[in-house]
């Protein structure tokens, strides 16, 4: 099963939440390489990596981002001023894992922490 999750981590009252999305395990809907839900779900894990990279101009240091086959982690902190833009962002993202969620429940699983 994929197991994925975002984090808002307080900081304290005037700052902006450590942001940390995750996606661990495997789909099991196919062989590897044949797995579409696996790819789907890829396809979106590196869509929000490349995000925050390219717009590392409106985050206070540069994204911490681990990936590897199985396992993703990046964690951000936006800028005040961005916050609200990139959270929309990772919000459409988070929809298109919650669709494979509704259309796979026995191979993708959501948890969210605000």
């Amino acid at each position: 099963m994929l197991d994925i999750y975002t984090v808002y981590e307080k900081r304290g009252f005037f700052k902006m939440p450590e942001i940390t999305f995750c996606a661990s395990g495997h789909c099991n809907c196919g062989k590897k390489g044949e797995d579409l839900v696996c790819a789907g779900a890829s396809a979106l894990v590196i869509a929000i990596s490349e995000y925050v990279k390219d717009n590392s101009y409106k985050l206070k240091a540069p994204p911490k981002s681990i990936i590897n086959d199985g396992y993703a982690q990046i964690s951000f902190i936006p800028k005040l001023r961005y916050y609200k833009e990139i959270k929309g962002v990772l919000d459409v993202l988070l929809c298109g894992f919650s669709w494979l969620h509704n259309e796979y429940p026995k191979n993708v699983h959501i948890k969210n922490f605000e």
